[in-house]
């Protein structure tokens, strides 16, 4: 079954809450590739792995500090929409049991 596809049987509103969710779930996936790029950027510009010279008194660099907020914003958007669209999974799946039993 494709997003935009009927289905006999189903309510509008069920399909639609599955469609809603379901593209909810997608949105969730692009937070999620945009979130990973973020802390990928961060942790190649934390360089953890690269011993100091000797003869530096400067302590490791410890990332650029607005890349490590800007890679919360869109982790916490992947887990929002994601909860969501769970939320409208689990809606639409209470809607075809109540219409199971009433029809």
């Amino acid at each position: 079954m494709t997003a935009g596809e009927r289905v006999d049987g189903i309510p509008e509103d069920v399909q639609e809450l599955l469609r809603g969710a379901r593209r909810l779930e997608m949105a969730a996936a692009l937070w999620a590739v945009v979130a990973l790029g973020l802390w990928a950027w961060w942790f190649a510009s934390f360089s953890p792995f690269t011993p100091p010279h000797p003869l530096d008194d400067v302590p490791l660099p410890k990332g650029p500090i607005g890349v490590l907020a800007l890679a919360v914003v869109p982790t916490v958007a992947t887990a929002a929409t994601f909860v969501y669209s769970r939320v409208l999974f689990r809606l639409a799946h209470l809607e075809l049991g109540r219409f199971g039993r009433s029809g």
